[in-house]
């Protein structure tokens, strides 16, 4: 009995059409996740605050076939970089993003987590729908 058409390999993982934008794209698990998207046909937004090695890798994977590249210079710790990013993506795409790998790592602030039981800390996560976490 044959496979259905839609099962083969080049459609089963195809990603064509799929706007995707993938934090910490430049190196790492970020460049990894970039280039399997591509790959699989997607438009992918690699965004790293590393200015040399987003270009580098932008370079390189525009050689790949398939989907297409934009490399976008953010600090995602940054909030003013987070709302120049959303408003670049949102001037080239009309229906928006199918999908965010959130790969870009940083030190950060480090703090202790309040020691509340589950139903408190749920309370206070879900109190308001938008809260202002950068």
């Amino acid at each position: 009995m044959p496979y259905p058409e839609s099962a083969r390999g080049d459609k089963l993982f195809s990603f064509k059409q799929y706007v995707c934008v993938v934090t910490g794209g430049g190196t790492g698990i970020g460049l990894m996740a970039a280039q399997a998207l591509i790959a699989n046909g997607a438009r992918v937004y690699i965004v790293s605050s590393d200015r040399e090695a987003l270009i580098q890798t932008a370079e390189c994977l525009r050689a790949s076939q398939g989907g297409s590249i934009i490399p976008i210079v953010c600090d995602v710790t940054k909030k003013e970089d987070l709302v120049h990013l959303v408003g670049q993506i949102e001037k080239r795409e009309r229906y928006g993003i199918n999908l965010v790998v959130a790969a870009a790592g940083s030190e950060g602030v480090r703090g202790t987590a309040p020691n509340l039981d589950a139903k408190e800390l749920q309370q206070m996560l879900f109190a308001e729908d938008q809260m202002n976490w950068i």
